[in-house]
């Protein structure tokens, strides 16, 4: 069983909800370790409670596990310098949103805000 890191906090100015504070990003995965399906889906379950401007929820999270050949091109599309440390992940989320309404205009605020914007950090709290 692999030991928890050790916890990092923020310094911050206001005090911060541990979840936020205790936030930091790896750039260092164990290539030997795989998420299951259950781990998976535990992960995408907070985005789906993210708020959405009329309910709408345009986005979507495409999953790709290491091994695969989605994972590989994930993978090749990332700057050399993410690709150094992604490559050990035993998986790569992509976040999609919905750019055009459905009667056909543009949803100026698709990627901030109460849409994609908003959802992705829900799966990062998770993770």
């Amino acid at each position: 069983m692999n030991a928890r890191p050790t916890v990092k906090s923020a310094t911050t100015a206001a005090a911060l909800h541990p979840i936020l504070a205790e936030r930091w990003s790896p750039r260092g995965f164990d290539a030997g370790h795989e998420l299951t399906t259950g781990q998976i889906t535990a992960l995408l379950e907070a985005p789906r409670w993210a708020p959405s401007a009329n309910n709408s929820q345009p986005w979507r999270f495409a999953v790709t596990q290491r091994g695969t050949d989605a994972f590989k091109a994930i993978l090749s599309s990332l700057t050399p310098r993410n690709q150094a440390w992604a490559h050990a992940a035993s998986a790569l989320i992509v976040v999609a949103a919905e750019t055009v309404k459905s009667d056909g205009c543009p949803s100026r605020w698709a990627l901030v805000r109460h849409r994609a914007g908003g959802s992705a950090p829900h799966c990062a709290g998770r993770a």
